[in-house]
């Protein structure tokens, strides 16, 4: 059975309310699948919620890439190419 995250004890958290509305049709799939894993429909909502933001912020700071640009990039960082004056003036400029 899973539980739905709770506030850490002594965070001085506090639980907030979020409403949904929805179709009598899409409450009724998420009964039968809350129901299936043992949890009720707000956790169920809940934990699949929090699970999908992770993911989704989680891509914002990971960069995948397939081998040929993998292989691009450890080209570009074992041979770098040398800095154009353009470059040279921003790294020696004072901000």
């Amino acid at each position: 059975m899973q539980e739905p995250q709770k506030p850490i004890p002594g965070d001085n958290s506090t639980y907030v309310r979020i409403e949904l509305r929805t179709t009598p049709e899409i409450k009724k799939l998420l009964k039968l699948a809350a129901e299936e894993v043992d949890l009720s429909v707000n956790a169920f909502i809940l934990n699949q919620a929090v699970k999908h933001a992770h993911d989704v912020l989680a891509c914002r700071h990971t960069t995948v890439l397939n081998d040929l640009a993998w292989a691009s990039l450890n080209r570009a960082i074992k041979n770098p190419k040398p800095a154009s004056d353009a470059l040279k003036k921003l790294m020696s400029s004072e901000h």
